[in-house]
């Protein structure tokens, strides 16, 4: 109890804030990038939850939901979900709790969006447009997390999974920014577990192996955000049948992009600093240069999508 009270606080500290990302950022929107796109909402916990569907030009040959990451929202991917659409894919994606368009004073903890995850697939289920379509989930770093997570729950009936350098447990990835609390690990997963159900204190890997569904796993070897020999390597480490691997050479914690727009984005946060508040007001983002996908590491997440 007392542990509980104290941790809370603690996690108040640090996401007791919206997660409406930075000013000094562009956060296109998803039709900018060439796709037709419909908003659509839902209540999470009795929160008005806000996202848009992104429609690909053809009947769509299958579904799929994108998560985003920490500290701003879906428009952080927009390019990565036109992609998707652009492929033929129904695309689904949301702001959880306390981030970007959807309502909410903050963004409560790393567990909260699976209670916004749940409540959008019952709203999903009653969707026409998404009846009878196979299901596929694809998120980025927290949203990797809640991507993998989905694999958990038979009932979102998600088929296959990406994961874009996603940590592999809420614990581990509190842990790796506070290891003074190490030996607190066992209660950690236990205060997720209590409130967000079994998978909030479970591993990605305990889910994969008992899941047993396809999951792709993505990450740069030059990640900082997501320990690499904690996440990717740990992943081959277990030896899962069910689970491949790709590493982004040269790339960091978006390993979705080319090796030059990486490049691009340390300079602009080493010049630049765009999170502190004597950033440089003159300074010029060359976003042509800053978002460029690489085509490779897409394209093998399409192959994943199709096979089989």
């Amino acid at each position: 109890m007392i542990f509980d009270f104290l941790f809370g606080k603690a996690l108040q500290k640090v996401f007791g804030k919206r997660g409406d990302g930075l000013a000094s950022f562009r956060y296109p929107p998803i039709s900018s990038f060439g796709v037709k796109t419909e908003p659509f909402s839902f209540l999470s916990e009795g929160t008005l939850i806000n996202g848009e569907v992104a429609y690909p030009n053809a009947d769509p040959r299958g579904l799929v939901v994108f998560f985003h990451g920490l500290g701003a929202g879906y428009t952080a991917y927009s390019q990565e979900i036109a992609y998707y659409a652009r492929n033929g894919y129904l695309v689904y994606a949301f702001d959880y709790h306390g981030c970007m368009t959807s309502l909410g004073r903050d963004m409560v903890d790393l567990g909260h969006p699976l209670l916004d995850q749940k409540a959008f697939f019952a709203y999903l289920d009653a969707q026409e447009a998404a009846k009878g379509l196979a299901r596929y989930s694809i998120g980025h770093s927290w949203g990797g997390y809640l991507s993998s997570a989905a694999l958990a729950f038979p009932e979102y009936r998600i088929e296959k999974a990406i994961s874009f350098a996603g940590f592999l447990d809420i614990a581990s990835i509190i842990l790796y920014s506070a290891p003074t609390l190490k030996k607190m690990k066992g209660r950690i997963s236990a205060y997720f577990s209590s409130r967000y159900g079994a998978v909030a204190g479970s591993s990605i890997i305990e889910v994969a192996r008992a899941s047993g569904k396809p999951l792709l796993y993505i990450q740069g070897d030059e990640d900082t955000m997501v320990p690499f020999s904690d996440s990717l390597l740990a992943l081959r480490e277990a030896g899962l049948p069910n689970v491949e691997t790709v590493v982004a050479n040269r790339r960091g914690h978006q390993p979705y992009w080319k090796i030059e727009s990486y490049r691009y984005f340390k300079q602009i946060n080493e010049q630049y600093k765009p999170g502190s508040y004597d950033r440089d007001p003159n300074f010029f983002i060359d976003y042509a240069r800053l978002q460029q996908d690489d085509p490779i590491i897409m394209k093998r997440t399409i192959d994943f999508l199709k096979l089989g």
